[in-house]
């Protein structure tokens, strides 16, 4: 053996950073350096030897993030609907609560004080909002059907008209929220104008989006009882791939298309207390008394999540690889 070869296989008995090859190894499939076998052999065996599958650690793996959960809340305070893909405009993703619960005066109904109301469940399909509940008939109402009158609302110190429905969907809600009330509409595009934000936005609380990741939830029950699921917050987008709490060190963000920006920190309440699954609270005060152990902001509000606008519309896929475009320093508020 001459020239480059013998200097090569020099390399490789004296490196002990590069893999070692045993030329009478045979593998499953094409190995990764991550991980050897325990033992190999000091000298070529006679037949070949068949080594397991080993896999390249994740940790060393380069890491991507993407896109790994789709929520909209048709009628605000009301059950998610999960989705594979939506369109995103710059009031929120297409029919995220575009309906909202409301007294005969309209003011509006919140399952912060009233978390029986996720128990509704709304979807949107082909023109028609479909209701159902646990201990009600279903509820099918076409767009068309819709009676347009002007109801004037408010959402926290935000006042503007929204638009009524019908009599029979009226009826159904007060039956769900058990007590008087209305199903208010907002119309193709909100009237609602936030001039924080300068644009439209929908009946959500303040933003048009509330991005989450997957790795903060993870940190949260690494240090409580490990058991809160991430429809606890009410995400419209969950982020896969990233760090724990990286979303708050992000400003700009393209996911596929669509391009966002996330503004300010997400202020928690107790209703994150409510078990999505049985529309009642936990009865414990978690997962807020842990957040409030290290997530509290110097306003004395306990942050998780980000609130985000979209500034490039498009749509959105679950699996959607998310590139960061413009960071910030980390910030809970």
């Amino acid at each position: 053996m001459k020239g480059p070869a013998l200097a090569l296989n020099a390399r490789r008995r004296t490196n002990a950073n590069h893999c070692h090859f045993n030329p009478n190894i045979t593998f499953d499939k094409p190995y990764a350096c991550g991980r050897m076998p325990h033992e190999w052999p000091s000298s070529p065996a006679t037949t070949p030897q068949r080594v397991p599958q080993y896999v390249f650690p994740a940790t060393r793996l380069p890491s991507v993030i993407t896109l790994t959960g789709l929520l909209r809340y048709p009628i605000k305070s009301t059950a998610a609907e999960t989705l594979q893909q939506v369109q995103a405009d710059t009031e929120g993703l297409r029919h995220d609560r575009r309906f909202m619960l409301a007294k005969p005066d309209g003011r509006f109904l919140t399952a912060r004080t009233r978390p029986h109301l996720q128990a509704i469940c709304a979807r949107i399909h082909e023109g028609e909002l479909r209701l159902s509940h646990p201990q009600l008939e279903p509820l099918t109402i076409a767009f068309d059907a819709f009676g347009h009158t002007e109801v004037a609302t408010a959402v926290w110190k935000d006042a503007f008209p929204a638009l009524s429905t019908t009599p029979q969907a009226d009826a159904w809600v007060s039956k769900a929220a058990g007590e008087p009330a209305q199903l208010l509409w907002l119309g193709e595009t909100s009237p609602r104008w936030r001039s924080k934000l300068g644009q439209a936005v929908s009946f959500a609380d303040a933003y048009p989006l509330l991005v989450i990741g997957e790795a903060s939830l993870g940190d949260l029950n690494a240090r409580s009882n490990g058991d809160h699921v991430m429809g606890q917050f009410r995400p419209n987008l969950v982020i896969g791939g990233a760090g724990a709490f990286a979303e708050d060190g992000w400003r700009r963000i393209r996911i596929g298309e669509v391009v966002i920006r996330l503004d300010a920190g997400c202020a928690r309440c107790g209703m994150i207390g409510v078990d999505p699954a049985t529309a009642k609270p936990r009865g414990d005060k978690e997962p807020l008394r842990t957040l409030a152990r290290y997530r509290r902001g110097e306003d004395g509000q306990v942050y998780f999540g980000r609130n985000a606008c979209v500034e490039v519309p498009g749509l959105l896929r679950v699996g959607d690889v998310i590139e960061v475009l413009e960071t910030c320093e980390p910030v809970l508020a």
